[in-house]
């Protein structure tokens, strides 16, 4: 059992052409985090536009069953950046 996932661009209003197959929330959103910080990508332009969606299961036999659910937005990961950032300059100045 697989869940599927993809990045949806919020203005567009559209899903990309690819499609990633994750056990896991945590990896998903870990990938969509390596999107989001490479500057060559085009989410990593506007995060603000683009969101992780959950599509559904891929169940071992073929079955798909679910419904998109958005799993995390590039708002929060630009919150969270943002927050490691300047807890980290917080540490530097002491």
């Amino acid at each position: 059992m697989m869940s599927v996932y993809a990045i949806r661009d919020k203005v567009a209003e559209s899903i990309g052409q690819q499609v990633w197959l994750f056990k896991a929330d945590a990896a998903a959103i870990r990938f969509f985090h390596d999107v989001l910080s490479d500057a060559k990508s085009y989410p990593a332009q506007d995060p603000d536009d683009y969101e992780l969606l959950s599509l559904g299961i891929l169940e071992d036999d073929g079955t798909f069953m679910g419904a998109p659910m958005v799993i995390f937005t590039g708002t929060q990961w630009k919150q969270a950046r943002d927050a490691a950032e300047a807890a980290k300059l917080d540490e530097a100045i002491g």
